[in-house]
């Protein structure tokens, strides 16, 4: 006698349909019910994630950025003000989030932090003065039981060209060592971080009759087969400074427009598929042939079969083609985040050398290769390094502030191939 009947969309998860929970998903993504997984994933991975401590990926013996914003209680009301972190000897180690955002929305209802109201905005940031994807950030790191969040337009001064080429150079650290990155996925172009859904849409309605010896569960097909969050469905994922911001953190949540997301080093899961190990070949991940991995696999390249210390950059007789292998391998990794961030857009093209900064960093902390800043090269790659071609040279914008060279990768925008 059955016990259960499967439909074809049940194919996405032959194991969750007898292990899901009862209830159905929330009707919104910010309710206290759909956070409650989020906090769970988060705990999970702390706990039990080797491979996800912040300390793998990150340089610097400083653990905070220089401005924090404190929501006050974790569990009352929220009141953010800005702390400086150097100010402050309680703030040592102390736990932060980050945030990803679209700045075309934000910017819209969105005070931000300026030399004039650097002062004022220590007392308090004025509620009314936040735009609705800040609010819900905010309930969102109360909600994870965090105090402290990293938001860039409040924590970096805009009107200071001093102060934000400073604090862009320190994205490795800023995100490396957050506990998690919050994403707002630019929902339909709204300003927020949640989202209204119908929950019979994601996961399976059971149907059941009374006495009956079987269980029928029901399922949107074109629903359950949505991937997870990827560049070319998301706008914010389009964007070049967000490229970086979701490669260096160890964790990220995403806030979509049907489901909260979660990511690490790990795995990747989402409210209606939270057993990652049945989606792995249907989720979307930075997986070894993704950016985040390729940064990963770049970084942990050094460590076999040599010591980092110990790697020999030099190609033999000064021949390309007895180029190290391990080095060459390095070269592969790197083209490969190349080719990904290249087909990001950016508002200011000549941000395209100082938005990929924070990656740069890291490679630079783990494996010991010479960066050259005003080509976006490094000197061990040379010439192999020099080698990448136009994807469609019609689409090519040739910007004449990047300040890169004309043979370098940075000195155009537009998808290229390496």
């Amino acid at each position: 006698m059955l016990t259960e009947v499967l439909l074809d969309t049940d194919i996405l998860y032959p194991q969750l349909v007898s292990n899901h929970a009862e209830e159905c998903l929330p009707f919104s993504t910010g309710s206290t019910d759909a956070l409650k997984p989020a906090k769970v994933w988060l705990q999970d991975c702390l706990q039990y994630h080797q491979d996800c401590h912040p300390d793998d990926f990150s340089p610097g013996s400083e653990r905070l950025p220089t401005r924090l914003v404190d929501i006050g209680d974790v569990q009352g009301h929220i009141t953010p003000r800005l702390v400086i972190t150097p100010n402050s000897a309680t703030l040592a180690n102390t736990p932060y989030l980050t945030l990803s955002h679209s700045w075309a929305i934000t910017a819209v209802h969105n005070i931000k932090l300026s030399v004039s109201n650097l002062t004022t905005l220590q007392e308090v940031i004025p509620w009314d003065g936040l735009s609705q994807t800040f609010k819900d950030a905010l309930k969102i790191a109360q909600s994870l039981g965090y105090r402290y969040i990293w938001i860039d337009s409040l924590c970096i001064i805009q009107d200071s060209r001093e102060d934000w080429e400073r604090e862009a150079l320190t994205m490795s650290t800023v995100y490396g060592h957050s506990i998690c990155n919050l994403a707002a996925l630019d929902i339909d172009g709204v300003d927020q971080c949640f989202a209204e859904r119908n929950p019979l849409e994601f996961v399976p309605c059971r149907i059941s009759k009374p006495n009956a010896q079987s269980t029928i569960y029901a399922a949107t097909r074109d629903k359950g087969l949505r991937r997870f969050p990827e560049p070319g469905r998301i706008p914010l994922l389009d964007r070049g400074w967000v490229f970086q911001e979701r490669m260096l953190p160890p964790r990220l949540l995403h806030f979509g427009g049907e489901q909260v997301y979660w990511e690490c080093r790990h795995h990747a899961i989402s409210e209606a598929h939270p057993i990652k190990k049945n989606f792995d070949e249907y989720l979307w991940t930075f997986g070894p042939f993704t950016p985040r991995g390729k940064l990963r696999a770049l970084c942990d390249t050094t460590t076999e079969p040599k010591a980092r210390n110990d790697l020999d950059f030099t190609p033999t007789s000064g021949q390309v083609t007895t180029m190290d292998p391990t080095l060459l391998k390095l070269l592969q990794h790197w083209q490969e985040i190349l080719t990904n961030y290249t087909i990001t857009s950016l508002t200011c093209s000549s941000d395209r050398l100082i938005a990929l900064a924070g990656v740069v960093q890291t490679i630079k902390f783990q494996t010991g290769l010479t960066y050259l800043p005003i080509s976006g090269t490094w000197k061990e790659f040379w010439p192999l390094d020099l080698l990448w071609n136009f994807r469609q040279v019609l689409a090519l914008r040739f910007p004449s502030d990047t300040g890169a060279p004309s043979w370098s990768w940075a000195a155009t925008e537009g998808a290229k191939e390496f």
